[in-house]
């Protein structure tokens, strides 16, 4: 029997639960990047989209290097996530605060976005010394 209207689903849709969809960093990632390339000369330079496109590497070379993995839940993203990237960025890859500050803020326009697809939830994403996602 295919349970897709059942009362459990209706009544959670009703209050505003729904399922969470599940995806990946690299992988949302690598969905956003030519999304955002299209807007290139249009809305975003290509030097920015380059930077993205950079940060998008960091990302995947901090996520092998510290979770032995080659891509990283979105749903399980938390500030934890973003202070153990930012300390690779600091000892790894020896960036700059300013430039460590950059990164991670091209690294939050994808994740608002993947935000608001549904793909996690806010409370994951609050840090109390900055702005939410």
């Amino acid at each position: 029997m295919d349970d897709t209207f059942g009362v459990e689903k209706t009544l959670a849709k009703y209050q505003g639960k729904t399922e969470k969809k599940n995806e990946y960093v690299i992988s949302y990632f690598d969905k956003f990047l030519p999304k955002q390339s299209k807007l290139v000369g249009k809305d975003i330079k290509l030097s920015t989209w380059k930077k993205s496109e950079y940060v998008c590497t960091d990302v995947a070379a901090f996520i092998k290097s510290k979770y032995k993995k080659n891509d990283y839940s979105l749903n399980k993203l938390d500030q934890s996530f973003l202070d153990d990237f930012e300390y690779y960025l600091k000892t790894v890859k020896n960036q700059k605060q300013i430039t460590i500050n950059k990164a991670i803020q091209r690294f939050r326009k994808p994740i608002k976005v993947a935000l608001a697809e549904g793909y996690l939830e806010k409370t994951h994403l609050y840090n109390t010394n900055q702005e939410e996602y």
